[in-house]
């Protein structure tokens, strides 16, 4: 697999979620300011790093995507000085319902880069998301956009 681009976004709000939807007075669904205003926040950053970075994105080739949702430790597993030190964002993952769905937090991350991206979303055909727990106060989406040549074989429960 060949790496087309790699980008790490740093945001000061908590993910946005695909279930942030809203209902008009004519019942109409719409998706909440804070998944718009997250959404534009991403793409403007992808489409800036791509645009640096001379990402060329093809039609009709397919790819993998890998990603990470990192957000702030809660100050409770840190309360101490030794605590911090030894903190380890392998060591305590987000579980807790402070975090959100990794399913949820991946709709308006995955809008906003097909946006900057210029491609279709049905031309990712595997994805490897994670969320982790960070040090700091900023929530951070980081990716690697990979072209997946054709015969890759998949392993499944290996």
């Amino acid at each position: 697999m060949k790496k087309v681009f790699e980008a790490s976004i740093e945001l000061f709000d908590k993910f946005a979620s695909g279930n942030e939807m809203g209902t008009s007075r004519k019942a109409n669904m719409y998706r909440s300011p804070h998944y718009k205003r997250q959404k534009e926040i991403v793409k403007t950053a992808v489409w800036d790093l791509a645009e640096e970075a001379h990402v060329e994105i093809k039609d009709g080739v397919a790819y993998k995507l890998r990603e990470i949702y990192e957000y702030p430790v809660p100050a409770a597993y840190l309360k101490t000085k030794k605590q911090r030190a030894e903190f380890s964002p392998s060591t305590v993952l987000p579980i807790t319902r402070g975090t959100s769905d990794i399913d949820n937090t991946m709709k308006p991350m995955h809008d906003a880069m097909m946006d900057a991206l210029g491609f279709d979303d049905s031309q990712i055909v595997s994805i490897e998301a994670h969320k982790r727990y960070k040090l700091g106060d900023t929530y951070r989406y980081s990716f690697e956009l990979y072209e997946m040549p054709s015969g890759v074989e998949l392993e499944f429960y290996e």
